[in-house]
């Protein structure tokens, strides 16, 4: 099994790295900010529609960037046993 192989199947397995692979990390925070905070800050009229986007960002950062160092381990791990 190739590299794009494996990576059809472990997108099918992992939805979370199927979207990341469309997005980078940051555009994700990005739009997580903007999608969730605006319309909260708008909606609530203070300033914890800002903070609750923001702090959505910076878990969705992360989560993606998570996904995308499991995919690069696995794909490692799966190289290293079908040699």
């Amino acid at each position: 099994m190739n590299f794009n192989e494996f990576q059809q199947q472990y997108r099918l397995e992992n939805p979370i790295y199927n979207c990341s692979c469309k997005l980078s990390p940051f555009e994700a925070a990005v739009g997580a900010f903007f999608l969730i905070g605006i319309p909260l800050t708008l909606i609530l009229g203070s300033k914890e529609g800002t903070i609750a986007g923001f702090i959505l960002g910076i878990i969705i950062y992360f989560v993606f960037r998570n996904a995308k160092k499991n995919f690069y381990k696995s794909w490692n791990e799966y190289e290293n046993n079908n040699r």
